[in-house]
């Protein structure tokens, strides 16, 4: 597995992360997921300067401005929900379309 490959994955986790995180918030538990998600923000824009190729992706980049929108704006949860589902719908698909592109190396 490729370190393009391993960050994909591990960026899925994090983002996933953010549900349980926005819930335990709505319970009005402090667990900093403002700290969280912009972490999983600026990870995810180190990664495209280091991997060109995200940064090409313009679903990449929906995915992070979906993100910073999350991160800044009041949201119902049912939006906060199905946003996360389609950041990491984008995010799966691009590492399906990776794994791809280098098998056919």
């Amino acid at each position: 597995m490729s370190q393009e490959d391993r960050f994909l994955k591990n960026i899925v986790n994090d983002i996933f992360k953010l549900l349980p995180m926005k819930e335990d918030n709505l319970k009005g538990i402090d667990n900093q997921l403002d700290v969280y998600i912009e972490d999983v923000i600026i990870n995810m824009k180190g990664a495209a300067k280091e991997y060109p190729y995200l940064a090409q992706d313009k679903y990449y980049m929906y995915a992070i401005n979906k993100l910073q929108a999350l991160a800044t704006e009041s949201v119902s949860f049912a939006f906060y929900r199905k946003t996360i589902f389609d950041t990491l719908a984008t995010i799966k698909r691009l590492s399906r379309d990776f794994e791809v592109r280098q098998d056919g190396k």
